[in-house]
């Protein structure tokens, strides 16, 4: 499917409004977006001959909305690498091209960077780790203060929604967000148990 600029606004739109997941793209994606840059680059030398002011804006506004793109998906890419080293399990979805060779990259760096650090102070990985599995087997039930709409945790899991005055056992870093920002209270202390969220 051929990109044009406004599929490639489209495109960008969901981008922007998909928070922290990427927006799934076909394969080529990049080729067919750097032939639609090409041929518009033709244009833009024609267009300068004859002043035509119009189209060398529509040249600069592609430009500046292919780069801020690139830097958007590039941004998630970074975020999704330093939280894969975390979570070993998950796999991120919808990269294309040179995406996945940048996603590899990074996490092999901060790996091998945590290995290093963690040697270097008299630690291990899976020390870490043990601590990580006591941790996950806690929950807080909490009481739902107002309605809260669907989310993405910082553990890149669905939440909600949720209505006012339900009660709902969440993990430690779900529930100690809703209760800084006021929308929950504890209703009882942590208990040892896996709950729906």
């Amino acid at each position: 499917m051929e990109v044009d600029y406004t599929r490639l606004r489209n495109i960008y739109r969901l981008e922007k409004q998909s928070q922290q997941m990427l927006t799934k793209l076909e394969p080529d994606f990049y080729r067919l977006l750097g032939e639609y840059l090409r041929k518009e680059k033709e244009k833009v030398a024609k267009a300068r001959e004859e002043q035509d002011i119009e189209r060398l804006v529509y040249f600069a506004n592609l430009v500046r909305l292919v780069d801020d793109f690139i830097s958007i998906r590039q941004r998630k890419i970074v975020q999704l690498a330093l939280t894969s080293v975390f979570e070993e399990s998950w796999e991120p979805e919808n990269m294309v091209g040179w995406e996945k060779d940048l996603y590899a990259e990074i996490v092999e760096t901060v790996r091998r960077y945590r290995e290093e650090a963690l040697a270097a102070v008299g630690l291990r990985e899976g020390e870490r780790a043990e601590v990580k599995e006591e941790k996950a087997l806690k929950y807080i039930r909490v009481k739902i203060l107002q309605e809260i709409p669907e989310f993405v945790g910082t553990d890149y899991k669905t939440y909600g929604p949720y209505s006012g005055g339900e009660v709902v056992e969440l993990p430690p870093e779900i529930a100690e967000i809703l209760l800084a920002r006021n929308l929950a209270e504890v209703v009882e202390d942590e208990k040892d148990t896996h709950a729906q969220v």
